[in-house]
Order: C-alpha cells, then structure tokens, then sequence
C-alpha cells in the first residue's frame, strides 16, 4: 500500500492495486490501475480502472487510460472556467465526455501502432475532481466510489453499471457509451468533504455495503446494485473494524483484483 506524498496538501491519499487469488494461481497479472495528479493545494484528480478479465492485455489498457483520463482533466479544467463550469451537472458532462473520447482515441491510436486489437485493452473506468466542498465524478462501467461528510456519513456516488449476466458492464472500449452518452455516468456533489473513495468491483462485496432507509419501517433496507438511480440520500458502509482508517475484508472476485483509493484528513 503507497502513501502518495505528490498531491494536495490539505489531503493524505493512500493508494493500492492488488492481485486477485485466480490471477495469482493462473500466473496472471494484476489488471486494475490507479493514478494521481495535484492541480493545487486543495483540488486533485483520482481515477480507478479496472481491466477486462476476458481481455487478454486489459492490465496494459488500464494503466493507459487511468494516466490519460488524470492528464487530459487536468489539461481541459485549465481551459474552462472550471470553478463555475465543474460544478454544472451538464457542463461537467460535457467535458467529462469530451476527455474519455480523447483517452480512448489515445488508446486506439497506442492500438494500432503496437498491431494490437483495442478490446483486448478493455477497462472500466472512474474518474474523479476533489476538493474540500466538491466532488466530481464520471465513469464507464462498474465500480464503487463514495464520500464521507463531516457529519462521518458515507454516501454512494456512482450507480455502476450492470448487465443482464454475472460480470457484464461496459468498458472504455465499447461503442456502447461512444453512441449513447447516457452511459456515461456524471454527477457533481456539493458538501463539506471529509473523504472519499474509488474500488473497482473487485472489493465491492468484501468492503462495500448500500443500504437505503426506509423511514415507515425505521430500518435500512439493502440497495439490490442494479437499480438505474443514484440516490444521493441512501448510506453505505466500509465494513472493517472501527479501529482501522483502510481495510478490506474477505475475498475477492474470482479472477479480479483490486484498485482502491481513499481519501482522509
């Protein structure tokens, strides 16, 4: 696990990928990806890819597009407005859709000039512009993210997405999200920040719980992870001992590793 010291001032990140138990008895590499960038004492980017398990160099594509997706925010919030711009749910789509066009174009082109085929670079990806009041989120696929406020409630922030078959989503690869940008996910929170985090599906079971209360019966009833809303009122749950700032438990996904990032003061 890294503790990245070229970041924000006013945050402590704590980064780490780890390999699945299939990959590990098949001699296969970890596939998931994490990279960051500062933009100034308080704003930074995160992003989480996580690689396709039946792409066979997806591990490659999702380094790729985790780097590219982190440069190219960083390169469009530059040019806008971006105090005003980011925090406009549809402008913040808009430029959210603009750079995983660019990222994936960078891909085909790396694609083509290493005579490689582009689904075999097949990753999923989250991307997401913080500060201390503010989180921007875009993503392609599944995946979890999440944010505490100051009153140390958790909330979800992304609802990834699910096919119809075990372990379906889309991917940076699709033409799916290039036809339809309602496949991209975009959201932009308003609160007092304390912390947040990005994992690929990988540790979504072992670490990750969504619960949404239901006030008739006055208890908390578990989200089913399939639902198209994104309910900004619904809590969740990082499961692991209080005593504990970062865990994961038990096991995870067969053949998958994991990408997590997590934020704390």
């Amino acid at each position: 696990m890294n503790i990245e010291t070229d970041i924000p001032q006013s945050w402590l990140i704590v980064a780490h990928s780890a390999i699945g138990k299939a990959h590990i008895k098949n001699n296969l590499p970890c596939q998931d990806a994490h990279y960051l960038l500062p933009i100034n004492n308080e704003t930074g980017i995160a992003v989480v890819c996580d690689g396709a398990g039946s792409a066979a160099e997806s591990q490659i594509g999702a380094k790729i597009i985790a780097k590219q997706t982190a440069l190219l925010l960083k390169r469009e919030i530059k040019t806008v407005d971006w105090l005003l711009s980011l925090n406009n749910n549809e402008k913040w789509k808009q430029i959210s859709s603009k750079v995983l066009l660019k990222a994936f174009i960078f891909l085909e082109k790396f694609a083509k000039k290493t005579n490689r085929e582009i689904k075999s670079l097949a990753c999923t990806v989250i991307a997401v512009v913080y500060n201390p009041h503010h989180i921007r989120i875009c993503h392609i696929g599944d995946g979890r993210a999440a944010y505490c406020n100051n009153q140390n409630n958790w909330q979800a922030i992304m609802t990834p997405f699910k096919g119809e078959e075990a372990n379906q989503t889309i991917f940076i690869t699709s033409n799916l999200w290039r036809n339809n940008l309602d496949y991209i996910g975009c959201h932009v929170i308003s609160d007092d920040i304390a912390a947040f985090t990005l994992m690929s599906d990988g540790c979504e079971n072992a670490s990750f719980q969504l619960n949404r209360y239901d006030e008739e019966n006055k208890i908390y009833v578990a989200h089913d992870g399939a639902d198209e809303v994104v309910d900004f009122d619904s809590k969740i749950r990082l499961l692991g001992k209080k005593e504990i700032n970062i865990a994961y438990i038990g096991h995870l996904y067969k053949g998958k590793g994991m990408a997590r990032i997590y934020r704390t003061r």
